[in-house]
C-alpha cells in the first residue's frame, strides 16, 4: 500500500479496514497494551489481560471487575486500565453496563487509550500538572500530541506490517 494512501490515523484506520478476524483484532489489541503494561496498576486489570492475553476469554466477573478499576478516580494511568477494560469487555455479561461486542470499535478504543496513557506517563513532571489545564502557554499540548503521534505511528506500522490484506493489498503485493 503507497504511504500517500495510508490511513494517518487510528480513527481513519479503523474506518477503512475491511475484514479483520478475530484473531488480527486479538493481536492488535495485545500489541497496544503490552506497549503499556508497565503503567496498569489494578491487579485485577493486569491478570484480566494476562488471560485476555493468552486466550481472548476472562471470567465476566474479572471483566467486570477491570471495568469497574479502570474507572477509579485514584489512578495515577487510568488511561491504561482503561484499555484493558476495553479489550476484555466482550466478556462481562450481556447485560453488564460496561458489554460491548463490537471488536473493531473496542480496537479503536484500546488503541486511543493507549496513546493517552503514553503521552500522560512521558509527559515532563513539571508539565503532568498542567495535563488538565486549558491553559496552553508551556507548549504542553504541543508535546502530548507528538507523544500521542509517535505511539500512533507504532500502532499503525504494526497494522500495515502485519495485515495488509486489511487494505485490499495482497501479500504478494506487500
Amino acid at each position: 500500500m503507497p504511504d500517500e494512501s495510508r490511513p494517518k490515523s487510528i480513527n481513519q484506520l479503523f474506518s477503512v479496514v475491511s475484514s479483520p478476524t478475530c484473531a488480527e483484532i486479538h493481536a492488535f489489541v495485545v500489541f497496544c497494551i503490552e506497549r503499556v503494561l508497565h503503567l496498569i496498576e489494578p491487579e485485577n486489570s493486569k491478570h484480566a489481560f494476562q488471560l485476555f492475553k493468552t486466550s481472548d476469554r476472562v471470567s465476566p466477573e474479572l471483566a467486570e471487575q477491570a471495568n469497574i478499576d479502570s474507572n477509579s478516580p485514584s489512578l495515577q494511568h487510568s488511561s491504561a486500565a482503561k484499555a484493558v477494560g476495553y479489550a476484555v469487555c466482550h466478556c462481562t455479561d450481556a447485560d453488564s453496563f460496561y458489554f460491548s461486542d463490537n471488536h473493531v470499535e473496542n480496537a479503536r478504543l484500546v488503541a486511543m487509550y493507549c496513546q493517552w496513557a503514553i503521552s500522560r506517563a512521558e509527559c515532563p513532571p513539571d508539565l503532568k500538572d498542567e495535563m488538565d489545564s486549558d491553559d496552553d502557554d508551556s507548549g504542553r499540548s504541543w508535546l502530548v500530541q507528538q507523544i500521542e503521534d509517535r505511539e500512533q505511528t507504532a500502532q499503525l506500522s504494526f497494522v500495515f506490517d502485519r495485515f495488509p490484506h486489511w487494505f485490499g493489498v495482497s501479500t504478494d503485493d506487500a
